[in-house]
């Protein structure tokens, strides 16, 4: 009895807890904060929940310290870098990371591995279980049968928040800007203020529900029964029907790809009209990773599916041999277009993400013909070349290689709008170019940009992260 209410009471700590993290990611969510204060918030969570297992006596998985290794390397490059080039990638990415973190550290996955059932880890352990009520049992005594009634009703209300909440505030949105009388009410509402008080009293009704359902999260995933899936069968009698639709698609793209080999020797060897060539170029890559997507989707489907017998694996053989052709021939037409115009954000990160898709179907075309776990080594290739851009500071990256093309004559213009689009992390290049230059429009440009770089990082005092503090130094020793 006494350990079950020792119990009670660290379960309702923990509870606590986690809403007072949920309080504070929501308020640096709210003033756009980050960096190295998201890093500690990271920390802090998964030290609590560490903590909560320990002092309930739950054994943890020894795989678990590889996870969370890659939570706080990913956790500390948003302290390190801004990186605003990856528009907020990385964040979805810590976010995901630490759910999964949590699953391994309970032993709440199917086969205790990453694999082809991760999509269902994610269902179970995230969704379902965490918002899955006990159902009402026959408890002796009436103070108890109630107790845990009124506790599920409880939880059911903050489910409930968590639901609509993003809705109204869309419907919100919505209905505040078809009528002008709604708006100057809810504006009226609003700027009724006592301090932040009625601001902390929002979020704090955001926080609670949040911050419940990370608790739940944990345990729910430590008492219930590991759930059974059932293996996906593949469709009977299909053979005939996926041969037929691989090979349309199988001999759409050869010709394709024989029309590509001519067009990209166009765009190595143009014939006077430069433009034209750099438009078809443009234009070319964007369709192609549509495409590239839709073969990976064509891939997936029939290799769950479809009949595993050779025929099969022969045509999607071709299909993941054709796809990588497609790809190899986008990314020739993207490197045309940015050796003639030079790198911004968009074509940096498609690029890079064709790249990582071109392995990743590499993986698949061989996973046909060898047995191995490749949603692991999928998943590991894509996690680490994220935590590798995390780290590297692709902002500068691009100035300078556009300011080098702009030196040595290979493209007219140095794009300045550039170095306002990555932000702080192209002021190393920048204030290479200010001392430079001997080009006074330039030279004015840069200075915009840097006074402009150096207002941002004192108006954002609460976005703190390594680069910030070194750029504000750097600006101040040459402006000043």
């Amino acid at each position: 009895m006494k350990n079950n209410k020792s119990s009670k009471i660290k379960t309702r700590l923990f509870t606590l807890a986690n809403i007072l993290i949920a309080y504070l990611a929501i308020r640096l969510f709210m003033a756009t904060s980050g960096g190295i204060l998201l890093t500690i918030l990271t920390v802090v969570f998964c030290a609590s929940v560490l903590l909560y297992l320990k002092s309930k006596a739950i054994e943890l998985s020894r795989t678990h310290v590889v996870y969370l290794i890659y939570v706080l390397l990913l956790a500390i490059s948003i302290a390190l870098q801004d990186n605003k080039m990856l528009q907020s990638v990385n964040i979805w990415m810590l976010a995901l990371s630490l759910n999964y973190w949590l699953l391994v550290v309970v032993g709440a996955r199917k086969n205790k591995q990453l694999d082809s059932h991760i999509f269902y880890d994610f269902l179970d352990g995230l969704f379902i279980r965490p918002v899955k009520f006990s159902k009402k049992k026959e408890i002796a005594g009436k103070k108890s049968s109630f107790l845990t009634i009124k506790t599920n009703n409880i939880l059911k209300i903050f489910l409930g928040l968590v639901i609509a909440f993003p809705l109204l505030i869309f419907v919100l949105i919505l209905l505040i800007s078809a009528d002008a009388i709604f708006e100057q009410m809810i504006s009226v509402i609003f700027s009724f203020k006592f301090g932040n008080i009625w601001q902390d009293l929002v979020i704090l009704l955001v926080a609670m529900p949040l911050g419940t359902y990370l608790a739940l999260l944990v345990n729910k995933n430590i008492k219930a029964k590991r759930i059974e899936h059932r293996q996906i069968k593949p469709i009977a009698d299909s053979m005939l029907v996926f041969l037929t639709i691989l090979s349309i698609f199988i001999l759409l793209y050869a010709l394709f790809i024989v029309a590509s080999i001519f067009s990209c020797l166009s765009l190595l060897t143009p014939n006077g009209n430069t433009e034209v060539v750099v438009a078809v170029a443009r234009n070319g890559f964007f369709q192609l990773l549509v495409v590239t997507l839709i073969n990976v989707m064509i891939f997936w489907f029939v290799k769950l599916f479809g009949e595993n017998t050779k025929q099969i694996r022969l045509a999607l053989t071709l299909i993941g041999i054709e796809t990588l052709g497609i790809i190899v021939s986008a990314l020739i037409k993207m490197l045309f277009y940015i050796l003639n115009y030079g790198l911004t954000i968009l074509r940096f990160n498609t690029s890079v993400f064709m790249l990582i898709l071109f392995v990743c179907v590499m993986i698949f075309t061989f996973s046909l013909w060898r047995t191995f776990n490749y949603t692991r080594l999928t998943v590991g290739v894509v996690a680490f070349c994220l935590l590798g851009l995390s780290f590297n500071n692709s902002g500068n990256m691009i100035a300078n290689y556009n300011y080098q093309r702009y030196c040595t004559g290979k493209i007219d213009d140095f794009d300045v709008s550039i170095l306002n689009k990555v932000g702080v992390e192209a002021v190393s290049t920048a204030l290479e170019i200010y001392q430079k230059t001997d080009d006074d429009n330039l030279k004015n440009k840069i200075k915009m940009y840097l006074s402009q770089s150096q207002h941002a990082i004192s108006k954002q005092k609460s976005m703190i992260t390594l680069q910030r503090m070194t750029a504000a130094k750097k600006i101040d020793d040459v402006l000043d």
